[in-house]
């Protein structure tokens, strides 16, 4: 899509993760995206498990940009943090199993293992490591589908922590102000038109409000006009602070992100 968008000067506000969906900025001039990049969810999580006294962890992503890209940042952060990862293993994108990489990671005894990976292979990866009898950790990061997840895992998703913006578990937030009250009323006229709440659906809207005011402000629905504005554009989004710059085209600020926890099938604060 970059490749398009880029010829063709139409800004893309992309819903992806990875981090070469906008870098390096240089060649994508047009692309912007919403989501956490995988760097930002790797520091979160290792940060997490530093605090908790995890000393060792096993790693199991996608073998693809994006789960490379997030091996690379949990390998760093774990160096970082001074936690051991016992053992690393990889699965391809089509891949319908992974009870085999699963039960290798569990013979290395790691206090927790670090799954990269979105649905529905993250859901598979969990009841794999289940049937491993792994009584450790499992820790997501935010491609993992969020109630797609609590879905698909079912019984296995029960204890799992995943790193993702605070808005999906914003039930858990008794302080804040008025950013905080903006995100309680979207998901509760989400939730009232939709009966479940989609992790997803806040970059959806961050994308659509930065595009509304990008529109506003320019003045403009020219493609070059709209590009060198969202480039600019600073809010309060529904996901979390977002400021985009002529150095980041992914905008979404470190602070939006926690660690989350499956409780009684739903999402909830870890801490």
């Amino acid at each position: 899509m970059t490749s398009i968008v880029e010829k063709r000067k139409v800004p893309l506000i992309s819903l992806a993760s990875a981090t070469a969906i906008t870098n390096p900025v240089s060649e994508r001039q047009y692309t912007f995206k919403i989501s956490p990049n995988p760097a930002q969810d790797a520091e979160v999580l290792l940060a997490d498990l530093k605090k908790k006294g995890v000393k060792s962890v096993g790693l199991l992503n996608v073998d693809n940009p994006y789960g490379q890209e997030g091996r690379a940042a949990v390998l760093a952060q774990a160096r970082k943090a001074g936690i051991k990862v016992t053992g690393t293993q990889q699965f391809g994108q089509e891949d319908k199993d992974m009870s085999v990489q699963a039960k290798r990671l569990v013979e290395d005894r790691p206090e927790a293992v670090v799954v990269w990976a979105v649905m529905p292979a993250a859901g598979i990866i969990a009841k794999n490591l289940r049937d491993a009898e792994f009584d450790g950790g499992v820790y997501l990061d935010a491609g993992a589908g969020a109630e797609l997840f609590v879905k698909g895992a079912q019984g296995a998703a029960e204890g799992v922590h995943m790193v993702f913006p605070r808005v999906l578990a914003i039930g858990d937030v008794t302080a804040g102000g008025e950013s905080v009250r903006n995100q309680k009323q979207w998901v509760a006229r989400y939730t009232d038109r939709y009966e479940d709440y989609s992790g997803f659906a806040s970059f959806a809207a961050d994308s659509a409000l930065m595009l509304r005011d990008a529109i506003a402000k320019s003045g403009s629905t020219d493609g070059a006009q709209l590009r060198d504005t969202i480039e600019t554009i600073g809010f309060d989004g529904v996901s979390g602070p977002i400021r985009n710059s002529a150095k980041e085209h992914s905008g979404l600020q470190p602070e939006s992100l926690g660690v989350l926890v499956v409780r009684d099938g739903d999402w909830h604060l870890a801490n």
